[in-house]
């Protein structure tokens, strides 16, 4: 069974990015899973299960930080882990993020060697 990443992000290039990284140095059997904003990824996860969520915090219809509360709500979904994406999370966006539930952070742009030693935290990858 592959591992399934949701990917909460507005931006289609920095969505692209992420499955580019992914197709080029992980060479496992992963599932990317795309959601334009915090609404779309918590209708996602009422439904299903993924490994782990990589959220931005800054999108139209839901933020990131709704999205979070929300997801943290569901069931099957409270000890998913959530890694924030950002490029213009401030000390206080960050420590909101993890107090309602995030458990990590990666910037924006994205580091390719930072972002998957970020990921192999969580979930197994090799």
């Amino acid at each position: 069974m592959p591992t399934t990443i949701l990917i909460v992000e507005d931006n289609p290039d920095n969505r692209l990015l992420i499955h580019m990284i992914f197709q080029r140095f992980v060479k496992d059997d992963v599932q990317l899973v795309d959601a334009g904003d915090g609404l779309e990824a918590v209708e996602y996860v009422s439904a299903n299960t993924p490994d782990l969520i990589l959220m931005d915090l800054k999108m139209p219809k839901m933020d990131g930080f709704e999205a979070i509360k929300k997801i943290r709500s569901i069931p099957s979904c409270k000890d998913v882990p959530i890694l924030v994406l950002s490029a213009q999370a401030n000390k206080a966006d960050l420590e909101r993020a993890q107090d309602i539930g995030s458990n990590g952070f990666i910037t924006k742009p994205i580091n390719i060697q930072h972002f998957i030693k970020i990921i192999q935290e969580y979930i197994s990858i090799p």
